[in-house]
């Protein structure tokens, strides 16, 4: 069983972080795409990367604290609490605190992209009062520093009570952990019923939009700029319910087993976790389907770089030929 997750995490998780790396370096590379949205998808984009990288050590942390307590109950040795399984206990919840740190930044880049979207869609005419140099660098500390903060207490306490209870889980009976994990629970339920209420709202306002435009008879430009922010809204919903399908469930479960001992299932708990890192790597795949200035920059550019290598090796070839042409 072990195997078979190491090489899904492994696989999953190295695609995502390549094809996020794509996003980004499409959007850097390309001027056109130098604008708040794709700001908000860049970062959205970096929080995803973060996150395939993060879980990939996620089945092999499990599989080596499995091997060293196994080992001990071999050996049946009197105490189980031996350096071996603290430190594998310690890497188990390094990696679950990176892990959660970096899909609760995706969760919130999601959010902002959404919350873009909706001021843009549904309050146009205050869009730069919104979105102003100074807002948007508040906006991405707090979607990059809030999860670290969130997250590190229930990620010291766990390993330090893990330390002082002689390799006992804090989570089999201690309050303490509880509302560590409901202030997680949190993190996540906030900005999923903001995105759920927004999309809501842009919804209506662009049905009522293109009702509007279409009893006017008005044609051209204004129809065409309601029709480019559709586009980008609809791939952004479709990111949006990727998340709702296979997040949303598995961080609820994942939830559930930390705070009730009774359910505990170490296959179904590295299932959950690999739904969240599928999330991840399919995002990027999701922008080349649904978004079109995007996937046609990616192809621009990568065309513009092999024309780019062909001309520099037909011009280091060039001198090679003359200097064969004149020695015969």
């Amino acid at each position: 069983m072990y195997a078979v997750f190491e090489a899904l995490f492994s696989v999953v998780g190295s695609l995502g972080f390549i094809g996020n790396v794509l996003v980004c370096v499409t959007i850097c590379y390309t001027k056109a795409l130098h604008s708040i949205t794709n700001l908000f998808i860049l970062n959205l984009a970096v929080a995803d990367a973060l996150a395939s990288v993060a879980h990939i050590a996620v089945p092999f942390a499990f599989h080596h604290f499995d091997v060293e307590l196994l080992s001990l109950n071999k050996d049946n040795v009197t105490t189980t609490c031996t350096p071996e399984l603290v430190f594998w206990y310690d890497v188990i919840w390094v990696v679950h605190y990176l892990g959660a740190a970096f899909v609760a930044h995706s969760v919130l880049g999601l959010t902002l992209t959404t919350y873009e979207r909706f001021i843009g869609i549904v309050r146009p005419l205050h869009y730069t009062s919104y979105f102003s140099q100074r807002k948007i660098v508040v906006m991405l500390l707090a979607m990059w520093v809030t999860p670290l903060v969130v997250e590190l207490p229930r990620f010291v306490y766990t390993i330090i009570a893990y330390w002082h209870r002689n390799c006992v889980s804090a989570k089999d009976s201690d309050e303490y952990y509880y509302t560590f994990s409901i202030l997680s629970m949190v993190l996540l339920a906030g900005p999923t019923g903001a995105m759920v209420w927004m999309y809501v709202q842009i919804l209506k306002n662009l049905k009522q939009g293109a009702k509007n435009l279409q009893q006017l008879g008005v044609k051209g430009s204004a129809k065409e700029l309601l029709e480019a922010h559709k586009k980008v809204t609809v791939a952004m919903a479709v990111i949006t319910a990727a998340f709702f399908i296979l997040v949303l469930p598995a961080k609820i479960f994942q939830i559930v087993i930390a705070v009730n001992s009774e359910v505990q299932s170490l296959a179904l708990l590295q299932t959950s976790i690999l739904l969240v890192v599928l999330n991840s790597a399919i995002n990027p795949v999701l922008y080349g389907f649904k978004y079109k200035q995007l996937r046609e920059s990616f192809v621009s550019m990568v065309m513009g770089k092999c024309r780019k290598l062909k001309r520099q090796n037909h011009v280091e070839q060039a001198p090679r030929v003359e200097m064969v042409q004149t020695v015969s």
